[in-house]
């Protein structure tokens, strides 16, 4: 089974997001981590599951 990799880009960004977060709600920030990281963690078993699609204008 392949493995996922997070990119330095993807994990400053992620703790990025969680640290605005939270100033607001330092209960769903840690919460919100943990489902993205969750995600994260069973797309090598369904990598097609969460695919990439071209959004216009992007």
């Amino acid at each position: 089974m392949p493995v996922l990799e997070w990119r330095q880009a993807a994990r400053v960004s992620l703790l990025s997001i969680v640290e605005y977060i939270s100033d607001d709600n330092q209960d769903a920030a840690p919460r919100l981590k943990d489902d993205i990281e969750g995600k994260g963690a069973k797309l090598p078993a369904r990598p097609k599951f969460y695919r990439a699609e071209h959004v216009p204008g992007r």
